[in-house]
């Protein structure tokens, strides 16, 4: 469930980004707004994933031996 959800949410990002970098490379923007797009498309997902993975699983504290 996670990983769909998070790879949902990083196909979208992934597609909107690539719009933006191509809209971004005929305007001549600045070469760090093309980072900062490439970077918020890359982490977004990998944070989502984290508080995903609480919502579905919860925090579980190790089993005691």
């Amino acid at each position: 469930e996670v990983w769909r959800r998070t790879h949902r949410l990083g196909g979208w990002l992934m597609v909107g980004a690539g719009v933006a970098l191509v809209v971004m490379g005929f305007a001549g923007v600045h070469e760090l707004a093309f980072a900062l797009v490439i970077g918020v498309a890359v982490l977004v997902p990998v944070i989502y994933s984290f508080f995903a993975y609480r919502a579905v699983e919860g925090f579980k504290p190790p089993p005691e031996h």
